[in-house]
């Protein structure tokens, strides 16, 4: 017996919902790993990045199936045809594929540096007491596959991008709410912002070696912040001293808030 008209309406909207709920998931997943991965104060966060990074695959695999399962349940409504079939037969369960591949190469690493057999390591406790009670402190020498995962140069770079995000996102504000702010914008997009972005790219390049196993370097490819940023830091100078000259060589009204908007999109689109 046929299909009827309203069953199919129903498997197709049932199939549509499943897609669009695993992927909702997987994306919030992904960006919570990036936060967690950015945010997560120095200590044992390696076991529980490598946990985390793993469900990603699941989860990748999920929406996948739901893609698959769209295709074939809702093939003649709107959300499939809009972008076409071989975009959820084809292009998702690739793309997922890929990301189940890329999650596991970081999952296996992580995994690597906490399971990694280390010799001779002596642990100390110290026990002191306190008005609050018993404290208790376990310390010991780091690894030496972990050696090269300084915190230090994780903070300091992460520090400069914040200034550098908060300079840029002043000088929009100042072109959009003064009328006369090309006086201090102009030498702040020539010298001030350039020379931000000069100590960017030098961060950038110190973390990549003497942090090059810390989570927050290792969540990108071998060379992004070796190279790179750097190269993304030079162009931005490029593109700021655009923008000054812009600000100086036209002097219509519309051109600051013009301008600030493309310093929007320079904050919006930051790849570090």
């Amino acid at each position: 017996m046929p299909e009827s008209i309203a069953t199919r309406l129903f498997r197709g909207s049932r199939a549509i919902l499943k897609y669009r709920k695993e992927r909702g998931i997987l994306v919030n997943n992904i960006r919570s790993y990036i936060t967690t991965l950015r945010q997560m104060p120095e200590g044992n966060y390696l076991i529980e990045i490598a946990l985390n990074v793993h469900s990603l695959k699941v989860q990748a695999d999920k929406v996948k199936w739901a893609a698959q399962d769209l295709a074939a349940n809702a093939s003649d409504m709107n959300y499939v045809t809009t972008q076409g079939i071989d975009h959820f037969t084809i292009a998702i369960p690739r793309i997922c594929d890929q990301i189940g591949h890329d999650t596991r190469l970081m999952a296996d690493l992580l995994h690597q540096h906490i399971h990694c057999p280390i010799v001779n390591t002596e642990h100390a406790i110290f026990i002191s007491t306190s008005s609050r009670g018993l404290t208790a402190a376990v310390s010991f020498p780091i690894p030496p596959h972990m050696a090269h995962i300084n915190p230090s140069r994780v903070t300091a770079f992460r520090k400069a991008r914040d200034d550098l995000v908060t300079l840029l996102e002043q000088q929009s504000t100042f072109l959009r709410h003064d009328i006369d702010s090309r006086a201090y914008v102009i030498p702040n997009l020539r010298l001030q912002i350039i020379q931000h972005l000069d100590i960017v790219a030098s961060l950038s390049m110190k973390m990549a070696v003497d942090s090059r196993h810390h989570p927050y370097v290792l969540v990108h490819q071998t060379g992004f912040y070796e190279l790179d940023v750097p190269m993304y830091c030079a162009a931005l100078k490029g593109q700021c001293a655009h923008l000054a000259d812009r600000l100086r060589d036209n002097l219509c009204t519309d051109v600051p808030v013009a301008v600030a908007r493309l310093i929007d999109q320079i904050v919006a689109n930051l790849c570090f």
